[in-house]
């Protein structure tokens, strides 16, 4: 019996891990090796995802562990890409909507990617391809026939600046329409979502051929004691993206000042690039670069994202869910987590409100401590439900029904798969 290979190609490194969407690679190859798959990895830089190099952190961890292969980046022959980043395209997207989508669908996978793909399926006989974002799926063309190829969305594009431009953010990114993203994702013989919502929207999108799952939490949980010396501190950690800035921003303004009249004692722990954002009247602890989240976290009561929208599966709430904290965050920040409803987070998009359940929690350990059990609990159901997923997309077996209950999970998490 030999373990199954599978090849991830990604248009972002693992590492440093200061990003969603690294942190989901990363995520996805430790999760393979747990259920007993050899994992080998294609780098490939485009610009949409911005210049990087393969720094030593990278490199470190990959060379003992997996095959190494970076693939760079270069215009296909006859393709022309949108500016990305224009306020003008950010403007004519929204006026146009769905028809202005020039952004050819294939356009940013490298020519000579999808014959380096073929011959290292020859050689290499993987038991999978998974692609990271649809972008490189082109490259499948060759292989699809004769390896199974799955596609991690990471999100759903289809409108994607449309939907941003429609909460006041004038930012831009990839877009595509909804043709182009079927005609990308219908390459693959299971597509995974990063949530529920998002894979319904597949669902209605791809041919019925296609398996559509969700595979939302994959990081093994890392569950933090109860904080004993941290007195009553909210911890916020996130990037630099304008959701989180905007989220700060409003949690300042209108839910801080509530908290504060309540629990003067009160600090608020702002950890990753969003600290460069925090205003300074909020009297904040900005720690800046966060090399250890469970140190961050450790020092914190309770978590908050109090994220105004956006896409994809919202990381903050999975890490406070995670390492055991409770989680305070809107609608929007416990999207993706339906179950979670009740199990280790209070939701709501009222301030005032958002506030007084934050000055529960901080006043009442208790409270805190048996929320931070559910969370535990919850996360690791959740889990164990990605890992059956995971190991569906490798075999095709399925490994479970569609979305048991968190209790009762645990015989899945760590279970091995071989193949002959």
């Amino acid at each position: 019996m030999s373990r199954p290979l599978v090849l991830i190609v990604s248009p972002v490194p693992t590492h440093p891990t200061n990003e969603g969407n690294r942190e989901r690679v990363l995520q996805m190859a430790e999760g393979l090796r747990e259920i007993g798959c050899d994992v080998e990895a294609c780098f490939v830089g485009i610009p949409p995802f911005g210049e990087w190099t393969l720094e030593n952190e990278a490199m470190e961890y990959w060379k003992d562990k997996a095959t190494f292969h970076h693939v760079q980046w270069r215009r296909r022959p006859g393709c022309w890409t949108l500016p990305l980043a224009s306020l003008l395209t950010v403007k004519l997207q929204a006026l146009l909507k769905g028809v202005f989508n020039w952004f050819p669908s294939g356009g940013w996978c490298p020519v000579e990617l999808g014959p380096w793909l073929q011959s290292y399926c020859d050689s290499r006989q993987p038991q999978c391809v998974l692609f990271e974002y649809a972008f490189l799926a082109p490259a499948a063309d060759p292989i699809k026939d004769k390896t199974k190829v799955v596609i991690d969305t990471h999100d759903v594009f289809t409108e994607r600046n449309q939907r941003l431009t429609a909460l006041g953010l004038r930012t831009a990114w990839l877009n595509l329409s909804g043709g182009q993203e079927k005609k990308l994702l219908e390459r693959a013989q299971m597509v995974v979502a990063i949530q529920e919502e998002e894979e319904a929207v597949f669902r209605a999108m791809l041919n019925p051929r296609v398996q559509v799952r969700t595979m939302d939490i994959l990081a093994p949980a890392q569950p933090l004691p109860p904080p004993s010396e941290c007195g009553p501190t909210v911890g916020f950690l996130g990037s630099s993206n304008p959701l989180n800035i905007l989220g700060l921003q409003w949690f300042g303004d209108h839910a801080w000042p509530l908290i504060k009249a309540k629990v003067p004692g009160a600090r608020l722990q702002v950890g990753g690039k969003v600290s460069a954002h925090v205003n300074a009247k909020l009297g904040a602890d900005t720690v800046g670069h966060v090399a250890d989240r469970s140190e961050f976290y450790g020092q914190c009561r309770l978590v908050i994202n109090p994220c105004p929208g956006g896409t994809g599966l919202k990381i903050k709430s999975i890490e406070a869910l995670q390492h055991r904290r409770p989680l305070v965050t809107t609608t929007e920040g416990a999207s993706g987590l339906p179950l979670g409803t009740g199990a280790g987070m209070f939701i709501t998009d009222d301030p005032g409100d958002f506030a007084d359940r934050c000055v529960r929690l901080l006043l009442d350990p208790a409270l805190a401590d048996s929320m931070a059990a559910e969370a535990g609990q919850f996360y690791a159901g959740r889990r164990a439900c990605s890992l059956g997923v995971m190991r569906e997309a490798v075999t095709g077996r399925s490994s479970s029904s569609p979305q048991p209950s968190p209790a009762g999970l645990g015989s899945l998490v760590g279970s091995q798969i071989t193949v002959s």
